[in-house]
C-alpha cells in the first residue's frame, strides 16, 4: 500500500471516529444513549438518512444545513469530525516517520 493511500484511509476512520465523538459530545451530557435512536434533526426531528451522515462531506453537500429543514448544523460538527481526521492522519504519519 502506499505512503498516500495508507495515510487517506487512516484520515477516514478519523473522520468516521469524530463522527461518532459529535454523538458523544450531543448525547451524553443530556444522558441520552449513544446508541439509540438514529441521528436526527436537532430543529425539526427528522431522522437523518445514511447520505445525510458522511463525515464531513455531508456537510460540504448540505451547505451546513439540515436537508429537511434548512437549520443551521453547528459548525461544531465539521470541526470535530476534521480535527480527528488530521489528528489520525497525523499520528500515523508520526509513527511511520519517526
Amino acid at each position: 500500500m502506499s505512503i498516500v493511500l495508507g495515510g487517506v484511509l487512516v484520515a477516514m476512520l478519523g473522520l468516521a471516529a469524530g463522527s461518532f465523538l459529535n454523538v458523544c459530545l450531543d448525547r451524553l451530557p443530556a444522558g441520552r444513549s449513544v446508541l439509540q435512536p438514529r441521528s436526527r434533526c436537532d430543529a425539526c426531528g427528522v431522522t437523518l438518512a445514511p447520505r445525510d451522515l458522511a463525515p464531513l462531506a455531508s456537510y460540504v453537500l448540505l451547505r451546513g444545513h439540515c436537508r429537511h429543514c434548512s437549520a443551521p448544523i453547528p459548525l461544531r460538527v465539521p470541526l470535530v469530525e476534521a480535527s480527528a481526521g488530521l489528528a489520525f492522519a497525523a499520528l500515523w504519519a508520526l509513527a511511520l516517520f519517526v
